[in-house]
């Protein structure tokens, strides 16, 4: 995966890009909410065998 970052931008471009990141939530990530669900299953799992072991 490549992320181009913007550059040189102008101080309304800047407050528009802040308005729009404020506005981004978890839920708009699907696949990044998906490997968490996943990771936090495989550490829940890990965590009651190391107890019970």
């Amino acid at each position: 995966m490549k992320i181009e970052v913007p550059a040189r931008l102008s101080g309304k471009e800047k407050k528009a890009m802040q308005k729009l990141v404020e506005q981004l939530h978890d839920n708009h990530f699907e696949e990044t909410a998906r490997m968490k669900k996943q990771a936090d299953k495989f550490y829940e799992r890990k965590k009651k065998l190391e107890s019970d072991g």
